[in-house]
């Protein structure tokens, strides 16, 4: 399943979350906040897929700045939230950041959609979250050159 493909399920999931509590009897405010949060963390994800697969694409890191601009638009609509009241948490826009970024992360690891070919950069240093193609592996020497695909 891609990214893509996750963000939309994870939408439909806290679109259901806030369905049931509504059919059931009006939103509270602190279900309104927690709605609007998921949702901004969810656009968060799917803006920090693109920095990826920009980046993935390229042979690149993601851009900072893309990353950046990402972050930006969830802080405003955790801000607008928590400014709308309710929330049993606020100003909480850091750790919702951070659980997009180790769902990001998690998600390119565990599903690499491509692998470095010989000779190329690998490992953390490379900024890269892709591995070695089949084959290679991510070696060199501690305090050498940067690690490359043998």
């Amino acid at each position: 399943m891609s990214l893509t493909h996750l963000v939309s399920a994870a939408a439909l999931v806290a679109t259901a979350i806030t369905l049931t509590a509504s059919s059931a009897a009006a939103a509270t405010p602190a279900q309104k906040c927690a709605a609007a949060k998921i949702k901004a963390a969810l656009i968060e994800l799917k803006a920090v897929d693109a920095c990826y697969r920009h980046g993935l694409a390229t042979l690149s890191p993601p851009d900072p700045a893309c990353l950046a601009a990402a972050a930006a638009k969830l802080d405003a609509a955790v801000q607008k939230a928590d400014a709308q009241g309710g929330c049993v948490k606020t100003h909480d826009t850091a750790a919702i950041d951070q659980a997009v970024g180790q769902c990001s992360s998690r998600l390119v690891f565990a599903t690499p959609p491509v692998c470095l070919p010989a000779g190329t950069a690998c490992g953390q240093s490379s900024g890269l979250a892709a591995p070695c193609c089949a084959g290679l592996e991510c070696s060199g020497m501690i305090g050498g050159p940067p690690l490359v695909c043998h």
